[in-house]
């Protein structure tokens, strides 16, 4: 125990705040030092069928709840914006935060800047900020990120990104902006090189599609250099069909051009030996309509993780208007959806947007994640003050926004893993209830709590199980802290570990 924390726990005896018996009325248990908890064999991740639903599940078999944040720093955007880089204190605030996964983007244009070759510069630096975040017992996804397909190609939205300049084959279309005539491709060039992808046509004498395989391939041998706290490969960023321009009418892309692509580059993961999850998108028309029509198994592989992008009514301006039925049935569709896909369900992407109407939106969207027993991932974790349009989860500098409740949400108490069955989660007034079915570890995060110094407990640090306090041989803790953009501002609080007995057991968190 460092010397602050023997402090603090001695002063606490005197006041006879330490014993761990109290009961829920009395005062906090011993202060434990600030421990690192490394991800460990039994910690990796896999898929398993569950009476109700394919999940995400540790080796050692408990369900797993993964809640965090999408970081861009290594997304390449030709210049047109700036990222805030990871640094040693990313991993830190975001494990005091209570977050346990990050969705790391990086670009194919970075991996491979010419036709056969990979960049070995670049996938070090994927490594370095992945161990930045699995140091910290935060489990990494490595998403091959894509906006518009590549970058470079004219203005073509507010965000392009994705395959090299070599894998463009525009056929000398339009770059000027306006020019695709389709809603999300903004140029005639981007358009045309993203039907030449999913058409699969050659170049260097290899089928695209190909050539990216080979990109997933490197990527995903860095991603397992992180052993345990890798959570897998995401295939593709936001699917969208060049050809239609239609978001309401048929969907004639994922059958025919999609789910083929998603077939082969499965087949390459594991012909080369990769056995961990794989994760993809549903054609993004989803993020606008809130369902996937055309969902249905496309591959006999059983290591599939859905994460569609759950954005009701961020883009149309109806935010308010019904939005929070919408939002429900969006959330409950996406389940039926990973059903039929054979998959477990992870939305990868969820609006960071913050003040007015969607603080309200973000606490229906945390509420619904409780409800259904599923990870969720915000976008972003930070912003470059260049282009910050309000959806960070802390500011460049690790501050906390003052406009939003964004990082106290994200940071609220929570199951994290869990042996026994969960039955019903609900969180409300400050306080966070589970009711589990069977035996075995519960693992919680107990609420990030914000303070002028270091926090010693969380949020909702009184920890009982059927209104009683556990004795101390069933529950283990790990203490995380980190300054938020200055050492007068810091965030914090407990991993809890509670054992318990066969049956079913309310299990609660408190202030």
């Amino acid at each position: 125990m460092n010397l602050i924390s023997g402090v603090l726990s001695a002063i606490l005896s005197l006041l006879g705040l330490a014993s761990p018996a109290t009961p829920p009325s009395g005062g906090p248990p011993p202060v434990p030092s600030v421990q690192e908890r490394p991800l460990r064999a039994a910690d990796a991740l896999r898929v398993a069928g569950r009476a109700d639903a394919r999940v995400l599940e540790t080796a050692d078999g408990r369900r797993v709840l993964l809640r965090g944040a999408n970081v861009n720093a290594l997304v390449d955007y030709r210049g047109a914006r700036q990222t805030v880089p990871v640094a040693p204190a990313d991993g830190l605030q975001a494990r005091a935060l209570g977050l346990n996964v990050v969705r790391l983007a990086v670009s194919w244009s970075k991996v491979a800047p010419a036709a056969g070759q990979i960049d070995d510069g670049y996938l070090r630096q994927v490594r370095t900020a992945a161990q930045t975040f699995a140091d910290q017992g935060i489990y990494v996804l490595l998403d091959m990120h894509q906006d518009r397909y590549a970058g470079g190609l004219g203005r073509s939205g507010d965000e392009s990104d994705g395959a090299p300049a070599w894998a463009a084959l525009t056929g000398g279309a339009s770059t000027a902006a306006g020019s695709g005539g389709h809603p999300y491709y903004g140029t005639a060039a981007s358009r045309q090189a993203a039907k030449a992808f999913f058409e699969n046509r050659e170049v260097a004498g290899k089928p695209l599609q190909a050539h990216f395989a080979d990109a997933v391939r490197a990527v995903t041998a860095t991603g397992q250099e992180l052993g345990p706290a890798f959570a897998g490969i995401e295939l593709w960023n936001e699917p969208v069909d060049p050809w239609g321009t239609d978001p309401l009418a048929a969907d004639g892309f994922s059958a025919p051009r999609l789910w083929p692509f998603y077939r082969r580059t499965i087949a390459a993961l594991r012909d080369g030996g990769y056995d961990g999850p794989i994760w993809f998108e549903p054609h993004a028309t989803r993020t606008w309509t809130d369902d996937d029509r055309a969902a249905a198994r496309f591959s006999d592989d059983d290591q599939l993780v859905y994460g569609p992008h759950v954005y009701t009514d961020v883009y149309n301006g109806r935010i308010g208007e019904g939005t929070y039925a919408r939002l429900r049935d969006s959330f409950d569709r996406a389940a039926v959806e990973a059903g039929k896909y054979g998959a477990a369900l992870v939305p990868t992407e969820l609006p960071g947007a913050s003040s007015g109407p969607w603080e309200a939106h973000r606490e229906e969207t945390l509420g619904h994640l409780d409800r259904l027993a599923i990870g969720g991932i915000v976008w972003v974790w930070k912003q470059d003050p260049s282009r910050d349009y309000g959806w960070g989860v802390l500011r460049s500098t690790g501050a906390l926004r003052g406009d939003s409740q964004i990082a106290q949400d994200y940071g609220r108490p929570r199951v994290q893993a869990s042996e026994p069955r969960l039955l019903e989660q609900r969180f409300a007034a400050g306080a966070f209830e589970v009711r589990t079915s069977g035996a075995g570890d519960v693992e919680l995060w107990e609420g990030a709590a914000f303070a002028a110094v270091p926090p010693i407990l969380g949020r909702a640090w009184r920890l009982t199980v059927d209104g009683r306090v556990p004795a101390p041989d069933r529950v283990r803790s790990w203490r995380a802290q980190a300054a938020l953009g200055s050492d007068r501002s810091w965030a914090g609080g407990r991993q809890l570990r509670v054992r318990v007995d066969d049956g079913e057991h309310v299990i609660r968190l408190e202030p």
